[in-house]
């Protein structure tokens, strides 16, 4: 491999929110497996582009040039033969932050959002601080993973005409499915006909692990993109979160400008310098980085697995298609509400607990994207303490 993804570059003392609690205990023996952000160092030039951009000693606004909208249309037809065209692109702090601005823009008070259940928290916490009720559609869990309930979808849709929105996932966090083109043509063929806006939350879509392909909603029909509203970041991928870079791609006219009058409008899309010159850096040069990442994230969760067959068999962890985020399952076991808080007190291992995601409170979210050294700790913590407190 060209880069070294075992390195332990250590983030102690860096106020950051992964290991906060390492630094707030003084601890040495902390393996966080939790919140989305990876321990790999970052492609090189993404380094080297901060730098010298650092050097110039003026950091007024700034608008995104015409190779940052180049890059970004290369990058999505080299990675997943999506053509969008310059006009498209709206960018913005964050794809959560976008999401705000939907619920706010399109929906009023009194009308709601339908999203899937498990699902990343602030799928319902968004519309929650914007005062927008949340319909829950769970997902079906099956033999070696789970699947859209689409009889169950449509009848909520039917019977509540309030709903006016559907938050897509894709590729799904936590449950790392990775949809196909015949399974969003047949949601979006639903919003559609109901007349919803759907916002396709993307930012995990470079996340795909090997042997599976990624299907972006801009891939379905041209008859169900009428209210589609996509975003993407290069945040999740290059681990640069703390950039806040990311952009949205509205395919229909009068919903791109409704969007961007309104986002314009509270700054939404008034980017960080930095973060245009890291995404820059990132598309220009980071194929090789990407492809050597995932590959070392696969095999992590290969390794999770191995080491759950033999040392921990009454756990299951099944291998992710995309995203570095899976979800371990302790529902054969016995165990405490609070377990994740009690395995970050007292085993010194983080995980996101399945509560934050409306699943088992057995199930905890784990995040490969870690040297394994890393992650060899933290399972032999978890091990050790269900060891030591009977639970196994």
């Amino acid at each position: 491999m060209k880069y070294n993804f075992d390195s332990c570059t250590s983030r102690i003392g860096t106020n950051s929110i992964k290991w906060k609690f390492a630094d707030e205990n003084k601890l040495n023996d902390f393996a966080p497996l939790w919140i989305a952000d990876m321990d790999f160092d970052v492609l090189p030039e993404i380094t080297e582009a901060l730098v010298n951009r650092a050097k110039h000693p003026i950091y007024g606004y700034t608008v995104p040039s015409e190779e940052i909208y180049d890059e970004i249309i290369s990058w999505q037809k080299r990675h997943h033969n999506i053509d969008i065209k310059k006009e498209e692109i709206i960018f913005s702090t964050g794809v959560v932050h976008s999401y705000g601005q939907m619920l706010d823009t399109f929906l009023a008070k009194d009308e709601k959002v339908i999203v899937n259940s498990p699902i990343y928290p602030p799928f319902f916490g968004t519309p929650d601080a914007f005062e927008r009720e949340v319909v829950y559609s769970p997902m079906i869990e099956v033999e070696g993973g789970w699947k859209f309930d689409f009889e169950g979808f449509e009848k909520l849709i039917k019977e509540d005409k309030k709903i006016r929105m559907f938050n897509l996932c894709n590729p799904y966090n936590p449950l790392n499915v990775n949809w196909t083109l015949e399974e969003l043509n047949r949601m979006m063929e639903i919003c559609h006909r109901y007349g919803l806006y759907v916002s396709s939350d993307e930012i995990h879509s470079d996340l795909i692990m090997p042997g599976f392909d990624f299907v972006s909603a801009l891939k379905v029909n041209k008859e169900f993109q009428d209210k589609l509203i996509v975003s993407f970041s290069p945040t999740k991928t290059f681990n640069i979160a703390g950039l806040e870079v990311s952009y949205v791609v509205i395919p229909n006219k009068e919903i791109r400008e409704q969007f961007n009058r309104t986002a314009h409008g509270i700054g939404l899309s008034s980017i960080n310098i930095f973060g245009y010159e890291a995404l820059l850096a990132a598309y220009k040069n980071g194929d090789e980085w990407l492809k050597e990442a995932t590959s070392y994230m696969y095999e992590n969760f290969k390794f999770v697995k191995q080491y759950l067959n033999e040392r921990m068999p009454m756990a299951n962890l099944n291998i992710p298609e995309a995203t570095y985020l899976g979800l371990l399952d302790l529902r054969n076991i016995d165990l405490p509400e609070d377990l994740a808080d009690r395995l970050m007190k007292e085993a010194h291992v983080q995980f996101n607990p399945g509560q934050a995601f409306h699943a088992d409170h057995r199930c905890l979210r784990i995040n490969v994207a870690c040297p394994r050294a890393q992650l060899e700790k933290g399972l032999e913590a978890l091990r050790n303490w269900l060891t030591v407190n009977k639970y196994i």
